[in-house]
């Protein structure tokens, strides 16, 4: 479910049809899908917010064909949601996955 609530805001800034058929306002169904405090939301639509998206949609692959226990990834999953924290995830968290996209903020949690 975690990775879902990752998914959907940067799937939607990246990938031009996957709203496509929705008959709401696809700004409106972003906000209300925000269960989590998505750090990628206040700049949703803006070209850095979809670079950002790009990269986090990597990692969020990346943590999910890992070997990491389930707790591990979720919590580098909040990590990313709230804070945008990829290097600092890829670094601490998860040493087998690629280089880093890029770090906003001091790390949330302590894996």
């Amino acid at each position: 479910m975690l990775k879902g609530i990752a998914e959907f805001p940067r799937k939607a800034l990246t990938d031009r049809f996957f709203l496509r058929g929705s008959k709401v306002d696809e700004d409106a169904l972003v906000a209300a899908m925000d269960v989590a405090g998505d750090h990628l939301i206040p700049e949703f639509g803006s070209r850095n917010a979809m670079r950002m998206a790009e990269g986090e949609l990597k990692l969020i692959r990346q943590l999910d064909e890992s070997s990491l226990e389930a707790k591990e990834k979720c919590r580098a999953l909040l990590a990313l949601i709230r804070k945008g924290e990829t290097a600092e995830i890829m670094s601490n968290c998860v040493p087998e996955l690629e280089e880093p996209v890029s770090v906003q903020e001091e790390l949330l949690i302590d894996c």
